[in-house]
């Protein structure tokens, strides 16, 4: 059983999609592997999933929009404590107030807590890995044909961006 991860940043997500309320533009500056996955709240996860779809059909993106299209598909969330989705959005983007910069800088911290949890769970897998083949009779290159594929072939500091290679933490 892999257990959910503890490495999250909820306060960045928040101030992400906030930011993302006043300052669409920053979308088309994400790194192309940014999506919803990259947010360990499912709330605000879908909040960005739903902000791009409306992109993509050319809709003005607002609260009401986002917490319409959300409503839609049926889904709620337990975290607004009573609130409404639409409720929690307008209170995020007129009480946080970032600029196009500070949304991006939110959102690069994002990434590297999704590439911190990745990790995270890569070694969570071989450390059971390990622990379930604990009779130290198994060949060495067996644990490191586990540990490559455990770490999909992701362990370097560097990603592919636009043709060149950028540090991870510099993207």
């Amino acid at each position: 059983m892999v257990k959910k991860s503890s490495i999250c940043d909820i306060e960045s997500e928040k101030y992400s999609i906030a930011g993302l309320l006043k300052n669409v533009k920053v979308l088309a500056e994400l790194p192309r592997n940014f999506s919803e996955n990259i947010y360990s709240s499912r709330l605000y996860g879908t909040c960005f999933s739903a902000i791009q779809e409306a992109i993509k059909d050319g809709e003005d993106i607002n609260p009401y929009l986002i917490a319409t299209k959300i409503s839609n598909l049926g889904i709620s969330f337990d975290e607004l404590s009573g609130g409404t989705l639409l409720e929690h959005l307008e209170e995020i983007k007129s009480g946080i107030s970032l600029t196009e910069q500070a949304t991006l800088d939110f959102i690069k911290r994002l990434c590297k807590i999704s590439l911190l949890r990745e990790r995270e769970a890569a070694a969570n897998k071989i450390t059971a890995f390990v622990k379930e083949k604990s009779n130290w009779e198994l060949p060495p290159e067996d644990i490191i044909n586990f540990t490559d594929e455990a770490f999909q072939g992701n362990l370097s500091l560097y990603t592919r961006e636009g043709g060149e290679f950028v540090k991870i933490f510099d993207i």
